[in-house]
């Protein structure tokens, strides 16, 4: 199975996978990532707006976030940290009209907390001139990934809580 997964081009039929055994797949109760603190690499940030509604109300607007994980302290100790190394997960941060200003200003303290500058024009998006979302790109941050109940689905949040621990551990040596 490992060797399908790194070959997307390799094709078999249903008849390949019944006989196929399984015993080497981990069994997995969720897609979600594990509840932890996560050291990221910010792979990308790409901004994108949904279709207009049927009254002409322009579309969301949505940001997504690509991180590549390089370290994690699991919650739950069941789990073992190195399966989770190098896995690249997603986060959509959605700008909702009602809120658009506390949404931006949500936007810029993630970035303060990771030490990111957060002024000027926000770009993110392809096309656009670079802004200060495009400067978190291949920047190293802490995140507290934690999961939540909403309207009886199990959902995943991303708490940005600051920037690169080895960076971090360097400044506070350099000031003791």
């Amino acid at each position: 199975m490992a060797d399908m997964e790194q070959n997307a081009e390799v094709s078999f039929s249903l008849l390949d996978l019944a006989n196929m055994s399984t015993d080497g797949v981990r069994t997995l109760l969720t897609r979600l990532p594990s509840a932890g603190l996560y050291t990221f690499e910010l792979l990308d940030v790409k901004g994108s707006q949904g279709e207009p509604d049927e009254n002409g109300r322009a579309g969301l607007i949505r940001y997504k976030f690509d991180y590549k994980t390089l370290d994690v302290k699991p919650v739950d100790k069941k789990v073992d940290p190195l399966t989770l190394i190098d896995r690249q997960l997603s986060e959509s941060y959605t700008l909702w009209p009602s809120a658009l200003e506390e949404m931006i200003g949500l936007l810029k303290g993630r970035y303060q907390k990771a030490g990111i500058p957060n002024t000027g024009n926000m770009g993110g998006v392809e096309g656009a001139a670079p802004g200060w979302l495009d400067g978190g790109i291949g920047r190293i941050i802490q995140v507290r990934v934690y999961t939540f109940m909403n309207k009886g689905q199990e959902r995943v949040g991303f708490d940005w809580v600051g920037g690169n621990p080895a960076e971090q551990a360097e400044q506070a040596a350099a000031t003791a």
